[in-house]
């Protein structure tokens, strides 16, 4: 059993999770930080959502894009690469399902309008959990990102170009490698210009406390290492964090604090509470040119490529 009781664990840790106000029932809890659990007819969202996806790759013609790119060893080390213009700048996807589900070819719909405005969009999977730690989630993601940008040149992108964005777990992982060091990589530092996080759960300790964790499996220390707002960021990038106006109160007071953490490193982070979108439906606007969180990733793409540097790949 790895689920833990939110009030015994808030009584014995002064400390437990800043953002909430007073301890409060498992069963809230979960309604709270379980996307699942508030809202019932998820599944008619994700269906749908794949079923244009599924269109979408359909009608493209084989010279635009590439799918199931190897850029590890793992099984699920496999992205697909939406090609834009010669040179043009790359925006990289990470996929939501609270580490432990999520498919990339769900979400292909949302490079439809990027693509078309020649930019280069990226959709990796990566590992999940259980079958790994939270901690090779992350990795994972680095991998793929790392891979893209090496690669980058010889799919006629450009490297000094990168934004990325992401939803829910893709979200935290998004936030993880902005906090990152890449030159630890042998790549630059400043290697993400842009970032958007949507519906992000960025304290992966509130998962201890729901029915979730017993397919995930964290535990508090885990958590705690991959907890992004315990985390420095490592470079500023252009950022925009966005989340629906009909998800729980406590699921959208993530996003309040962690835009908060990235303000309080100089970052001047754009705040988007988009009402009338819950968990789910908000991939849904992806559809939509003119809806707030496509033109959040559009804008993202193009502070990219505003602001590329050189795409000589050598960590500075």
């Amino acid at each position: 059993m790895n689920q833990i009781d939110p009030i015994a664990a808030s009584a014995a840790d002064p400390a437990f999770l800043a953002f909430t106000a007073k301890p409060v029932s498992a069963q809230e809890w979960e309604s709270h930080f379980n996307p699942r659990a508030a809202v019932p007819g998820f599944a008619s969202y994700q269906e749908q959502q794949a079923m244009r996806s599924a269109a979408f790759r359909a009608s493209l013609q084989t010279t635009q894009w590439q799918a199931d790119l190897a850029y590890g060893r793992g099984e699920r080390h496999r992205l697909d690469w939406f090609k834009g213009r010669e040179g043009g700048p790359v925006h990289v996807f990470f996929h939501g399902g609270y580490w432990r589900g999520g498919d990339r070819k769900n979400v292909s719909l949302l490079a439809r309008h990027l693509q078309a405005a020649g930019i280069h969009v990226v959709i990796p999977s990566y590992d999940l959990c259980p079958e790994v730690s939270l901690t090779q989630t992350v990795e994972s993601a680095k991998q793929a990102l790392a891979w893209i940008a090496r690669k980058a040149s010889d799919m006629s992108a450009n490297a000094g170009q990168i934004s990325i964005s992401g939803h829910s777990a893709g979200a935290h992982l998004c936030s993880m490698l902005l906090a990152h060091d890449w030159r630890l990589d042998q790549l630059p530092a400043s290697l993400i210009k842009a970032a958007v996080f949507s519906s992000g759960v960025f304290d992966p300790s509130v998962a201890l406390y729901i029915s979730v964790n017993e397919e995930i499996r964290l535990n508090p220390a885990v958590a705690q290492m991959n907890n992004s707002m315990l985390r420095p960021v490592r470079h500023h990038a252009a950022s925009w964090v966005t989340v629906g106006g009909a998800e729980p109160w406590r699921w959208i007071e993530l996003s309040l604090q962690y835009s908060q953490h990235l303000r309080r490193q100089g970052i001047d982070a754009a705040l988007e509470v988009i009402p009338g979108f819950n968990h789910f439906s908000i991939l849904d606007s992806l559809d939509d040119p003119e809806s707030s969180l496509s033109r959040c990733l559009m804008k993202a793409a193009c502070f990219a490529a505003a602001n590329a540097e050189s795409s000589n790949l050598v960590g500075a």
